[in-house]
């Protein structure tokens, strides 16, 4: 922001933040729900992939699936 920017504009841009990464959560979201529509990933996957275990090198996911618990949250329609 320059030297000119209005006050009542510098009040707006952290609500104007806030709202467009609202937007990219949801949007990212929306596309992970399609993938797991189209069966091209698991939802456990998609939502448990994001734990990451750095003594392992492992996902939760990836320590779910060898141990057997893969479908733990199966999708069903």
């Amino acid at each position: 922001m320059g030297p000119r920017t209005r006050p009542e504009t510098k009040k707006k841009i952290p609500q104007q933040t806030e709202r467009a990464a609202w937007k990219i959560l949801s949007d990212r979201v929306e596309a992970q729900m399609a993938m797991i529509e189209l069966s091209q990933i698991e939802i456990t996957e998609v939502f448990l992939s994001y734990l990451y275990d750095h003594r392992t090198d492992k996902t939760f996911f990836e320590k779910l699936k060898v141990k057997g618990f893969g479908n733990l949250l199966e999708y069903n329609e």
